[in-house]
């Protein structure tokens, strides 16, 4: 329905209610990814990230290592003559799904139009 909304005039109020309700319905955000680039309800975006941003479960932290899969993994890069590549941090796999209330909000019409009037009133400063 949001991009539906994109190529078919739909009133703003109904295109908040559709990016409020794919967070209510997915507030991982493991099926989709609702954009905020059109919202303008700003205080009920901050509200409903914040809301599904809590449903994010605890980063697991003792994790066990699966020691056959790494020596197995290290032999074959060695066998190719490339090094293994670096894996992926529990901290950097939820920082692409912990989106937090300010972080939705940046992505607003309304925050890209103020960055933009501070940046012209700075230039107009100097």
């Amino acid at each position: 329905m949001q991009e539906i909304s994109r190529a078919i005039p739909v009133p703003p109020q109904q295109r908040d209610e559709i990016v409020f309700n794919l967070l209510r319905l997915d507030p991982l955000q493991r099926h989709t990814t609702p954009s905020f680039d059109e919202i303008t309800d700003v205080r009920r975006l901050w509200d409903a990230v914040a809301v599904a941003s809590q449903l994010q479960p605890p980063a697991s932290t003792n994790l066990f290592e699966l020691t056959a899969s790494k020596i197995a993994l290290q032999n074959k890069a060695s066998a190719a003559g490339t090094s293994m590549p670096m894996p992926i941090s529990p901290d950097q796999e939820n920082q692409n799904q912990n989106l937090s209330p300010g972080q939705a909000i940046a992505q607003t019409p309304f925050a890209a139009l103020a960055g933009q009037l501070i940046l012209s009133s700075v230039s107009l400063n100097q």
